[in-house]
């Protein structure tokens, strides 16, 4: 009866440590899936911020893609020899001879070169030329140069290769 007797004594206080126990194990158990919940919205916050920042330097780069399309601006042979021949003019070259050569077909881009023979009396207006040739707002490079000097010495016959880039839409 010591037992039955100490029961009875002591049943509230029994009763009171099953019922924290349980209070603790439950509570346990909710901690634990809100910690999980947690750290799948961390995971989330994480992936979202990958996300955007992903997007952010796409946005960047379409900037500057859309930049370099206003360099591929349409033009056609005409408007590249216009283009040269003006240039030749400002830089006190004479164009003697320019001729287009098959232009280049490309997926994105068609590539036309010309060959041009010009004559200058110095290195200086040659100089000139090219650096405003590559210079322009429109692609265009000196692929090659060829420089000779005249019977009589005193002006250089240059040939150039040049060509432009045009930007298939």
């Amino acid at each position: 009866m010591d037992a039955t007797e100490l029961i009875n004594r002591h049943k509230n206080k029994l009763f009171n440590i099953v019922l924290i126990l349980l209070a603790l194990i439950i509570s346990s158990k909710i901690y634990n899936a809100q910690d999980k919940a947690r750290e799948a919205l961390r995971e989330q916050i994480n992936e979202e911020t990958r996300k955007n920042e992903l997007l952010r330097d796409i946005s960047s780069m379409d900037k500057r893609i859309g930049l370099y399309k206003n360099l591929f601006i349409n033009k056609d042979a005409d408007t590249a020899i216009n283009t040269l021949g003006t240039i030749a003019r400002e830089s006190n070259v004479k164009i003697v001879s320019i001729r287009p050569a098959g232009e280049q077909r490309f997926p994105e881009y068609i590539r036309i070169p010309f060959e041009l023979n010009v004559n200058v009396d110095s290195y200086h207006p040659l100089g000139r030329f090219i650096s405003i040739i590559e210079n322009q707002q429109g692609v265009y490079m000196v692929d090659s140069v060829s420089i000779s000097t005249s019977n009589q010495g005193r002006e250089l016959n240059v040939n150039l290769k040049v060509s432009t880039i045009i930007l298939v839409r």
